[in-house]
Parts: structure tokens; C-alpha cells; sequence
């Protein structure tokens, strides 16, 4: 209701500005007067378009005059190089023949002269232009013409012979009579173009009365339909106006009928909003929820990468094969660790076995009882697919550099100390003694021994860490996922 009243005031204000110029009369005279003004306005238009045309026409007659002209067929003449000339230009008459001599002409007017000689080519030429009129032959001029073309003295005489004059009139006795009294010359250049120079004007002056008179109607016309659309536009706000008062009194009556029913919309509009607020409240934990959960899972995401890391640094360290190695080690082992080693991961090594391979690590490393450690070394470098490179200058200098294998930084570096170690004892054997020797080794040994130890101590430190980060990830990602169907169910029970 309320919308219906909102939008019959906006057409009442758009119709209030068009109303403002009503006249006051009533909208079916006012349409009435429009139809016929529209009527008279066409009317003029098409006057006005007619002697318009009849003005360019007038014109042009006026320019045919002047030039002599004689259409297409003084074209063809002219393009059959035939002299010729228009019958009605060419002929000069004195004063006192013109009521004999125009009356009579008038049946010949348009008619074109050419000399006898040149009648046949004329005729030629003028073959498929149907109705146009030659006029060829000799004759003495008649008394009344002082002069005429070649070719129309025939013509002239004849008319002279047989030809009579009556009150107001000429013609051929028995034939035929045309009524004279032409208020003007018409025989002659000159007469033709003062009759020709006459209609240009009047047809000038009636094209400009009729503009000015359509121009006017169009004005009238223009006035009634602004008067028109005032008067309809005041039907409309009378209408609408009437349409508003009822809305408004039906509104009216629809407000008292709804007035019982206030308390109880606005109880139900306090219930909807606050169960809006809980669905809010409950979205807002959701989401909460959710990005929790999603926060649980890359990092979880992140410390199974770090545990493919520390995997992938185990592989790099090559624990099976350092286990591998220890079985082909003297002492003699009593149980095979390889084949025990393959079945765990490198990650879940169960402290069992890791105290076995750290036992059986001791014995090998312990001081030999035959044998040396040079030997140990080179079985193990060959287990893991190094070779060693030693170059020494003549400044005593040794450099040792290792090929293949895939060893960590500081396993490589005791190598090559122990290699360059070994290439200086041996190029000093001849001048130190055994002692030095195997003091220089033992150091080496020793320092290739803590570093195994460091490197298995910092191993185990990172997989026990990584193992309990596991475990950490792993329950809140299961709390997480248990509050989140809480979350859902609460949801649905709402």
C-alpha cells in the first residue's frame, strides 16, 4: 500500500509541471482544434511543396527561353550538325499582325525550323523522338512578318492564304479557330521571355505565400498540441489525485485494522533478531574453528616435511649402509644387523636395535688387536663408494680430496684430515719414527670417531624431537577435527 502511494505521487509530480500551462478548456475540443490544425498544416505543406515545384519549373522555362533551347530534339540536330530554330523565337511580327499571326501560331508552338536542303537529315535525326514537329519550305514572307527562320515561309505564307481573322479570333475556315486576345505578345524571343520572365515571378511570389502559410499552420498546429498535452496532463493529476485520496483512506482503515497486531509483530521481530545474533555467534565460532583446524593442519603439514628432511638426512648419512659396514668389520659380528636393519624405517629405529649397533659400533672401533685402522677405513670407503685422491707439493704440503660417495660436511671433513694425515706420516716415514706415526693416526681416528658419535647424537636428538612434535600435531589435529563436528552438530540442531 504504502509503494502504491509512493509511486502515485511520483506521477503526480511528474504531471504537475506539464499541467502548469492548461488553458482551461477541455481536453476533447482542445484535440478537436489539434486534428483539424494538423489537417490545414498538411494541407499548406503540400501546397507549399507544389508551388515550390512549379516555381523550379517556371524557372527552368525561363532559362529554356533565354538559351533558345529546344529539349532533345535541337540536341540531335545539334549533333547532326543541322543548323535550326525555334519557330516561336525566330519570327519577328509587325504590331498591327499579331491578332492574325498568334491566335494561328498557337497550334505550331514548340515547332522547330530547318532549311529545305536539310530536311531529310533532319528528319533522320529525329527518328525515335515520336511528336516532334519540323518545318521546312519556301515561300515569299507574308506582308506582317519582318522576319523569319529558313524553312518557316511555307508555313507563314499558307497561314497567310488561307487563313482568316474574326473578332477576337483566327483560323482556317471549315478547319479549325483559335480564340486570340493574348494579353501579352507571344510570337518572338522577346515576348516569350517577358511571358516566361512574368510566371517565373508569379511562381516566386505564390512559392513564397505558400511557405509562409504552411509556416503558419505548422505554428498553429504546434500551439494546439502543447495545449493538448496541458489538457491531458490535467485529466491525469485530477485522476491521480483522486487515486492518492483513496489509497490514503484505505491505508488508513488498513492501519487501524493492523494496530492489535503491533505487540505481536515486535515480539517476533525480537525473536528473528536474536536468533540472527546466534547464528552470527555460532558462524563467528565456526569460522574460528575452521581456521584453527586449518592452522593445525600446515603445521602438521610442515613437520611431516622437517620429518622427510631429517628421513632424507638419514638417507644421506646412509645408516644402513654405516650398518652394513659394521658387519663386514672385525671383530667378527655374532648376528647379522644388516638384514635386521632393513626392516625398520629410518625414522622408528627401536632402542633395542639401536643399542646393538651402537655396541656392535664400539667393538669395532675399539684398538685393534691385529690388523690397523687404515685397513677398517679403506673397507669402509669402499662400502660406501669413495675414493680418495692425495697430492703433495714439494713445500711438504698434502692435500687429499674425496670422489663419490654422499657423505654430510663434517664426516667429509674428517676424512680428508685423516687421508691428509696419513699421505703426511707416510712421506715422513723415513725420517719419524713408528710412534709418531701411529700417534698421528690414532689422533685422526679419534677425531673420525667423535664426529661418527657427534653426527649419531645429533641424529637421535632430531628424530626423538621430531617424533614428539608428531605426536603433538597429531592430537591437537584430532581435537581440532572433534570440536568442528560439535560445531557442525550444534548447527544442524539449530
Amino acid at each position: 500500500m504504502r509503494l502504491n502511494i509512493e509511486f502515485v505521487e511520483r506521477d503526480l509530480r511528474q504531471v504537475a509541471a506539464a499541467a502548469a500551462g492548461w488553458s482551461g478548456r477541455g481536453a476533447a475540443a482542445v484535440e478537436a482544434d489539434c486534428t483539424s490544425a494538423k489537417a490545414a498544416a498538411d494541407d499548406a505543406r503540400t501546397q507549399a511543396g507544389l508551388a515550390l515545384q512549379h516555381r523550379e519549373e517556371a524557372a527552368a522555362h525561363l532559362d529554356a527561353v533565354r538559351l533558345g533551347q529546344a529539349g532533345p530534339a535541337g540536341e540531335r540536330l545539334d549533333q547532326a550538325d543541322i543548323g535550326w530554330h525555334l519557330l516561336d523565337d525566330a519570327i519577328e511580327i509587325t504590331e498591327h499582325a499579331r491578332p492574325f499571326f498568334d491566335p494561328l501560331l498557337v497550334p505550331f508552338a514548340g515547332a522547330i525550323c530547318v532549311h529545305p536542303d536539310d530536311h531529310a537529315d533532319a528528319l533522320a535525326a529525329l527518328s525515335g523522338l515520336p511528336g516532334c514537329m519540323l518545318v521546312s519550305g519556301h515561300a515569299a514572307l507574308p506582308d506582317g512578318v519582318i522576319s523569319a527562320p529558313p524553312g518557316a515561309a511555307g508555313l507563314l505564307a499558307w497561314l497567310a492564304t488561307h487563313g482568316k481573322l474574326a473578332a477576337n479570333a483566327a483560323g482556317l475556315p471549315g478547319i479549325v479557330t483559335v480564340v486570340g486576345g493574348f494579353a501579352a505578345p507571344r510570337t518572338g524571343r522577346k515576348a516569350r521571355e517577358a511571358a516566361a520572365l512574368a510566371a517565373a515571378t508569379a511562381a516566386i511570389s505564390a512559392a513564397e505565400t505558400a511557405e509562409t502559410k504552411a509556416g503558419e499552420a505548422a505554428t498553429a498546429h504546434q500551439k494546439l498540441t502543447v495545449e493538448l498535452a496541458a489538457a491531458q496532463a490535467e485529466e491525469r493529476r485530477q485522476s491521480l489525485t483522486a487515486e492518492r485520496d483513496a489509497l490514503r483512506a484505505e491505508a488508513a482503515v488498513i492501519a487501524d485494522q493492523l494496530t492489535p497486531l503491533n505487540a505481536e509483530t515486535e515480539r517476533a521481530d525480537a525473536a528473528h533478531r536474536d536468533a540472527q545474533a546466534e547464528q552470527r555467534t555460532l558462524d563467528r565460532r565456526r569460522t574460528e574453528v575452521a581456521s584453527h583446524l586449518a592452522t593445525c593442519r600446515r603445521q602438521l603439514a610442515e613437520q611431516e616435511g622437517r620429518l622427510d628432511e631429517i628421513a632424507a638426512a638419514a638417507d644421506r648419512v646412509l645408516v644402513t649402509a654405516w650398518i652394513r659396514h659394521l658387519d663386514t668389520c672385525a671383530p667378527e659380528a655374532q648376528a647379522t644387523l644388516a638384514a635386521q636393519a632393513a626392516g625398520h624405517h629410518p625414522l622408528v629405529i627401536p632402542p633395542g636395535f639401536t643399542a646393538m649397533v651402537r655396541q656392535r659400533a664400539q667393538e669395532v672401533l675399539a684398538p685393534p688387536q691385529a690388523g690397523s685402522h687404515r685397513e677398517i677405513l679403506a673397507r669402509l670407503e669402499a662400502d660406501l663408494g669413495i675414493t680418495p685422491k692425495v697430492v703433495s707439493a714439494r713445500n711438504e704440503q698434502t692435500r687429499a680430496e674425496l670422489d663419490g660417495g654422499n657423505l654430510d660436511v663434517v664426516t667429509h671433513a674428517a676424512l680428508v684430515d685423516y687421508h691428509e694425515q696419513a699421505a703426511t706420516v707416510d712421506r715422513r716415514r723415513a725420517r719419524d719414527s713408528e710412534e709418531r706415526e701411529v700417534t698421528a693416526l690414532d689422533r685422526a681416528i679419534t677425531t673420525l670417531r667423535a664426529a661418527i658419535e657427534r653426527q649419531e647424537q645429533v641424529l637421535g636428538t632430531a628424530l626423538r624431537r621430531a617424533e614428539a612434535e608428531h605426536t603433538r600435531l597429531r592430537d591437537e589435529y584430532e581435537n581440532g577435527y572433534d570440536e568442528v563436528h560439535a560445531t557442525d552438530a550444534n548447527l544442524r540442531n539449530i
